[in-house]
């Protein structure tokens, strides 16, 4: 049915309207420059932010990466494309410089990385202001497979600066066991050896002085256990400077708890080394550099470490903490763990922790407490209460020349440091005459 004349009138400003718009959305489109998106021009200072909620927001890319922080925009905004694996590790540093100054962009590094496979997963990109200048670098592992021992990957922690209108790399010194020896190719800068296994633990101010320093690691691994050695490391206009070095840690772990650096042993894989247990450091910037703040062992079930804490404790000053641990190897025998032999560990372990008892007893001046535990080791303890008594025979019945007993008592220990029960282990060391006293070269 035909549209009546007065309406055909009234629709027509609206059709000229609509034709209107249409032809300037089709101006926009195919006058536009070649690759050119439709949105806001770039500003002065680089392209527009994405929206809030994009990766400038604090989400992750796809990636892995970290969120992307502010950060300096020198250079061209056309991607550079990505270059060829370089064929040697030692080549990673300079092949990744170049492609930087033919305009690659720290945004594009994840990318780069997965092309030349030099990332293990857990990998990323992580930002950090270095120098405290305000301005951000980027950190990144990389690595190449064929490095000796078999398997193992080697490269190098890298860090991405800006230098005037160019980003540009360089290879973080980190400490570990160098790959096999490669030269630089021709018209290469001479870099530090690759390592094996560099990883980034993280960046974090430890020392207040407004620039982030550097944890670092690599990783070298044997037949049984893999070795870390832990690196700390600040950027200042002058360079890179060395704050730590923590080096070869059986089956090791790094992590920063604030401004804390904590590194954790968790002992050889073997099992001709003997029982392990973790023990833990934690180094602190104390004003004038990363000091250890404290060091401690995981709880065990071996006799054996009751003795090894009990000496520890001895050489802190904590006596009472050091009793404890002995009075535990007399009384809770059989609850506790030995490793090789029980037969022949179980006699040594609790004669040698009651003649500890009977060497702080004579240095608090409990008397009859000495005479009680040199009795008992004339009772129970078979060949080892020649310990007490020549202790004994040189100190006075009463042990008040404590430190001449200890020094008869070394005389008489007459056991080989390399077998049962004195032998525990080749990451151990053995007991031998010094462990009868231990921890009181400092004592009065």
């Amino acid at each position: 049915m035909p549209m009546p004349t007065g309406r055909r009138k009234a629709a027509l400003p609206i059709l000229a309207a609509g034709l209107a718009v249409f032809s300037l959305v089709l101006a926009a489109t195919y006058l536009r420059r070649p690759g050119e998106a439709l949105g806001p021009a770039p500003g002065p200072e680089g392209p527009a932010a994405p929206a809030e909620g994009g990766t400038d927001a604090g989400q992750a890319p796809p990636d892995g990466s970290e969120p992307a922080a502010e950060s300096p925009a020198p250079g061209s905004n056309s991607p550079a494309p990505v270059p060829p694996r370089p064929g040697r590790a030692v080549e990673l540093v300079p092949a990744l410089d170049r492609w930087l100054e033919a305009g690659g962009r720290p945004e594009g590094l994840p990318a780069l990385a997965a092309a030349w496979q030099a990332w293990d997963p857990g990998d990323r990109l992580t930002p950090a202001d270095l120098d405290g200048d305000g301005r951000t670098e980027y950190l990144l592992p990389l690595r190449w497979t064929g490095a000796e021992p078999a398997g193992a990957r080697s490269g190098y922690l890298v860090a991405v600066r800006a230098e005037g209108n160019t980003w540009r790399a360089e290879a973080v010194p980190i400490v570990g066991e160098p790959a096999l020896a490669e030269g630089p190719a021709p018209g290469e800068p001479v870099l530090p050896p690759p390592v094996l296994n560099p990883g980034l633990v993280g960046t974090a101010d430890l020392d207040g002085s407004g620039g982030a320093e550097v944890v670092a690691t690599s990783q070298s691994c044997g037949a049984h256990t893999c070795f870390l050695t832990v690196s700390v490391l600040r950027r200042d206009p002058g360079g890179w400077h060395s704050l730590l070095t923590v080096p070869e840690v059986p089956g090791g772990e790094a992590h920063l708890a604030g401004t804390e650096v904590w590194v954790t042993a968790s002992g050889v894989g073997s099992v001709g080394a003997g029982p392990q247990r973790p023990e833990t450091w934690v180094y602190r910037w104390d004003g004038k550099g990363l000091a250890l703040a404290s060091h401690s062992r995981a709880p065990s079930r071996y006799a054996h470490f009751r003795l090894v804490d009990g000496a520890a404790a001895t050489a802190a000053g904590d006596l009472a903490r050091a009793r404890q641990l002995y009075q535990e190897v007399l009384t809770a025998g059989d609850q506790l763990e030995y490793w090789a032999d029980p037969a022949l560990e179980a006699p040594f372990l609790r004669a040698l922790a009651r003649f500890r008892l009977l060497v702080l007893a004579a240095m608090e001046g409990r008397a009859e407490e000495v005479a009680t535990l040199a009795e008992a080791a004339a009772r129970e303890d078979g060949p080892y209460a020649r310990w007490s008594q020549a202790f004994l025979a040189a100190a006075g019945p009463r042990g008040e020349n404590w430190r001449a007993g200890c020094r008869a008592a070394a005389d008489a220990w007459g056991l080989s440091p390399t077998e049962p029960p004195a032998y525990w282990g080749y990451s151990h060391e053995p007991f031998g005459p010094e462990s009868l006293c231990p921890g009181l070269e400092g004592a009065r």
